[in-house]
């Protein structure tokens, strides 16, 4: 008997993408659907193709592309589409899960993760974190420089993402698999809410993260709660993920990280 065909389309930001490859998951593990996932992002096209659950499909975001694309889903017996608004009354991935039929439970994983921390060395010294760029975007009055400065005393650190003045739009030609590697060779990401918190967290990385974004989108949203939506404590509720308060200090931030890693890397 041929199995039925499923496809999942992802709509929105690189973050929103990662999300939805959760419906993707859960339709080939617990429907038994042959699995397409199509979305708008070169920049993680090579992440996913070592998910063997679904398969990946680019499309161009225009009209044209549109057309193809809507096109080719009339031949699904079901198709799953990114909605428009998130409710943000539950994590991102429950939401899509519950669309497709699913379990709507929160985790979703990327195998590629595996496969990079297997090449991943212990080395003596400081602990090494990442720091997603986007913490200059999205600093909500943030000395960022300052910020970074209090870490190097305790962290060796490196960066990943794009520059301040570049999002993924203007970022398409880029390949997120040198970033993904950074962030399995580190101890600890830190960032904001984004998409390279959703890439870590999928990718199995320990994250720490600020919360500012979040609260600025339950201001302006009018609906939900976003800090049920996302961030890695409620889209890994059993990882080491660790929210960082509403507007805490450079001091605070900083004391919290180094107490957090310090518990596992000897600081």
């Amino acid at each position: 008997m041929l199995k039925r065909r499923a496809a999942v389309v992802a709509t929105g930001w690189v973050g929103d993408t990662l999300a939805c490859t959760a419906a993707a998951i859960s339709l080939a593990e617990e429907r038994d659907f042959l699995v397409d996932f199509y979305m708008k992002w070169p920049q993680i096209q090579a992440l996913l193709s070592y998910d063997e659950r679904f398969n990946t499909h680019l499309y161009k975001d225009n009209g044209l592309g549109r057309i193809r694309l809507w096109s080719k889903l009339k031949n699904y017996d079901l198709v799953v589409k990114e909605p428009s608004q998130w409710s943000h009354n539950e994590p991102f991935t429950a939401e899509l899960r519950r669309m497709a039929g699913c379990i709507p439970t929160p985790e979703f994983d990327l195998p590629v993760g595996n496969v990079l921390r297997h090449h991943k060395q212990i080395k003596p010294g400081k602990p090494l974190i990442v720091i997603s760029r986007d913490m200059y975007t999205r600093a909500f009055g943030r000395d960022v420089d300052l910020f970074v400065r209090g870490l190097e005393p305790y962290f060796e650190i490196s960066w990943v993402g794009l520059p301040p003045d570049r999002n993924s739009r203007k970022g398409k030609e880029l390949d997120l698999m040198q970033d993904a590697e950074k962030i399995c060779m580190a101890d600890c990401f830190v960032g904001p809410e984004g998409g390279m918190l959703w890439l870590a967290g999928g990718l199995g990385q320990r994250t720490i993260y600020f919360t500012e974004r979040i609260q600025h989108a339950k201001e302006t949203l009018g609906r939900g709660d976003s800090f049920k939506a996302v961030g890695n404590e409620n889209i890994f509720p059993n990882g080491r993920h660790v929210a960082l308060p509403l507007y805490c200090t450079n001091d605070e931030a900083i004391r919290i990280i180094v107490n957090s890693i310090s518990c596992n890397s000897g600081i």
